[in-house]
């Protein structure tokens, strides 16, 4: 696996653990939560840039506050 690879169990982990809800993430990102939970079920496939998004994320919690 890729560094900017990211396993739908990953995405779903990272959420959790902001303690954001999959509208809040979506809202966040510019998607809606419809979306995040396809990535989540591993219906649609996470996007080199999602997983970049979403690990900055996780790196700068803030920015998902703000």
């Amino acid at each position: 696996m890729k560094a900017t690879d990211m396993a739908f169990t990953e995405l779903r982990a990272i959420r959790r653990r902001l303690g954001l809800s999959q509208s809040d993430l979506g809202a966040v990102l510019g998607m809606t939560y419809e979306y995040i939970g396809k990535m989540e079920r591993g219906v649609s496939q996470i996007q080199p840039t999602t997983a970049h998004a979403v690990r900055y994320l996780l790196e700068h919690p803030e920015v998902a506050r703000a």
